[in-house]
């Protein structure tokens, strides 16, 4: 089906000039002659009134469910195709494109969503072409304003996606949708690059218990309410799968994804930045509970943590198609571009780490995918992921930051670092070893046990990579006293059983280090046979169940168990890494 004729949402003074009844047009091919046999009503205003005729659209969309067809109205009354065609021919050339797309948009929605079927399939087709040249033309004419126009234009888009054909939805000029989308979303529209974190910090104020308290009352929580109840806002779910789907069907990809991955790596920045300036960073998300007042707790703080979720998902799914993008179109997918868009998109899930670690991500599909694509295309150019890493380096080597934010970061760096060893440079990896070494030197308080599991992950990473055979000769013997000195206090016994099997492994044939310290496997063997003949034989607390991913079965529960067992268990778990003349030695210590 072709796109309904321009003449009646965009009239020129020629086409006025020559305009003549349909009758004496009897070679006319016009696909939408509902809409094109309207006259023009000039004293109709529709976007004053859209409230109004959704109200009515709502009122024909009852009167037509009650009734049997167009030809049981009685007393004058409309039926829904013609109430729609009435409402729609005030659409002329004396309102501006975006007020047509809010009338277009206020019938399919308030007569064909949810479910109703109050219009008939060609007068719904004809409408939703309609939407459709009238959302394009308001979008290419700079005319229509960007704030007024193209955000009107972008709401009345958002609501009605899903009740849009496939057929329908191409037409978009996606390339012209994509930066009023995301300008709106991140400007005043929307979140207003995060400001609205900064601007609460006035309103919370320290009790005499050195507690922090935002009151509901505040004017910061009042604005905070206010930027969530925006249209825009308050419906990101839809609408950042509105940007996603117009992201995957843009003409020109090139320069409009790199300009959106700049400004959301822009906006979480700001957004990070404004956080950092808030007191309410100043508190460990373990500690909360004994650190804000209860209505703080319960009102204030849940309502700020809403926002900022909303605003974390609503970028991941969006950076989720441009990852997409890259991965099949070859002109995003270069050695120019590739690199630098996976390390924007890293850089921007670190400024969003403090909301995501609240929440765990292993369930979250699309943070994991983006993560994941991203470090897998970064881990292709070497050189850029040693100048991505070193740009997120703690900036405190060898202390443990005293700020909840700056831990939350290392913990982020940790994390992400643990793919990259295999493709770094020893002086990297080196560096990496250094920002484990206070996690590791510590007895960590609660709030720091996934900081110390991070980083004993780190370690082992760069140490089992072949090419670090001489870095991992001088940390082996440091990192084997930290690794006994951690279990159990820290380690549970399936951590320290995987750890100690992994460094072992480090020690013999086929790598490289079995040559140069063929000593090293005998040493560490001993150590743990002399530690489990000292060991305690209570039982160990129970471990704690570990965070489920999408796809993962869940695990029953594990038989408990000694320190003399585990690290028995340890020791045999180790012999198969061991080469057949070590074993045949430690095969009856072991048993014995």
């Amino acid at each position: 089906m072709r796109r309904p004729s321009h003449d009646v949402f965009r009239p020129h003074a020629h086409d006025r000039a020559r305009r003549v009844p349909k009758t004496a047009r009897p070679g006319s091919h016009q696909q939408n002659p509902r809409l094109h046999d309207l006259p023009p009503n000039h004293a109709h205003e529709p976007a004053q009134h859209l409230a109004a005729d959704l109200a009515a659209a709502l009122r024909a969309r009852d009167m037509g469910d009650a009734r049997a067809g167009p030809a049981d109205v009685r007393g004058g009354g409309l039926g829904p195709d013609e109430w729609a065609t009435a409402v729609v021919k005030g659409a002329d050339e004396k309102s501006p494109r975006w007020r047509h797309v809010l009338v277009i948009a206020g019938v399919l929605l308030g007569m064909g969503g949810q479910g109703r079927r109050g219009l008939s399939r060609g007068l719904r087709m004809s409408l939703e072409g309609a939407l459709i040249m009238a959302a394009n033309l308001a979008m290419e004419d700079p005319k229509e304003g960007f704030f007024v126009g193209g955000e009107a234009t972008l709401l009345a888009l958002n609501h009605t996606f899903d009740l849009l054909s496939e057929q329908a939805k191409r037409e978009i000029r996606f390339d012209l949708l994509l930066p009023i989308a995301v300008g709106a979303m991140v400007g005043p529209s929307g979140y207003e690059m995060g400001q609205f974190v900064g601007a609460i910090d006035a309103d919370v104020r320290v009790t005499p218990d050195n507690r922090l308290d935002w009151s509901e009352s505040s004017r910061g929580f009042l604005y905070l309410k206010d930027v969530a109840s925006r249209p825009l806002v308050s419906s990101m779910g839809p609408f950042s799968r509105l940007v996603a789907y117009t992201v995957e069907h843009l003409h020109a990809p090139k320069p409009s994804i790199l300009h959106l991955v700049e400004q959301l790596q822009k906006f979480s920045q700001d957004l990070l930045t404004q956080w950092r300036h808030n007191k309410l960073s100043t508190i460990d998300p373990s500690e909360l509970p004994t650190h804000l007042t209860p209505s703080t707790s319960t009102t204030t703080f849940p309502t700020l943590f809403q926002l900022l979720k909303s605003a974390m998902f609503a970028t991941v799914v969006i950076l989720r198609s441009v990852l997409g993008r890259i991965l099949v179109d070859p002109h995003l997918a270069t050695d120019a571009h590739a690199a630098s868009l996976s390390s924007s998109a890293l850089h921007t899930l670190r400024n969003l780490y403090f909301i995501s670690s609240r929440l765990g991500t292993a369930s979250f599909t699309a943070y994991t995918f983006v993560s994941l694509t991203s470090i897998d295309i970064l881990a292709r150019y070497p050189r850029h992921a040693a100048i991505f890493l070193e740009s997120i380096r703690p900036s405190h080597p060898g202390t443990i930051p005293a700020h909840p934010l700056d831990r939350n970061l290392d913990l982020y760096y940790l994390n992400t670092a643990e793919h990259f060893p295999l493709v770094l440079p020893p002086a990297a990896n080196a560096a990496l070893l250094q920002a484990c070494t206070p996690y590791l030197a510590s007895t960590p308080s609660p709030s720091l046990v996934p900081l110390f599991e991070a980083a004993h992950s780190l370690t082992l990473a760069v140490l089992t990579a072949p090419p670090n055979a001489a870095l991992a000769a001088s940390a082996i013997p440091p990192y084997a006293t930290a690794l006994f000195a951690s279990f159990p206090s820290n380690l549970s016994a399936r951590q320290f059983r995987l750890a100690f099997k992994s460094l072992l492994g480090i020690t013999t044939p086929p790598n490289p280090l079995a040559a140069s310290h063929p000593d090293l496997p005998d040493t560490l063997l001993e150590l743990l046979r002399h530690r489990a003949a000292l060991a305690s034989t209570a039982f160990l607390p129970a471990e704690p169940a570990a965070e489920a991913g999408p796809d993962s079965v869940p695990a029953g529960p594990e038989q408990p168990l000694t320190e003399q067992a585990a690290l028995t268990l340890t020791l045999l778990d180790s012999l198969s890494s061991l080469a057949p003349g070590a074993l045949g030695e430690w095969l009856p210590l072991a048993a014995g």
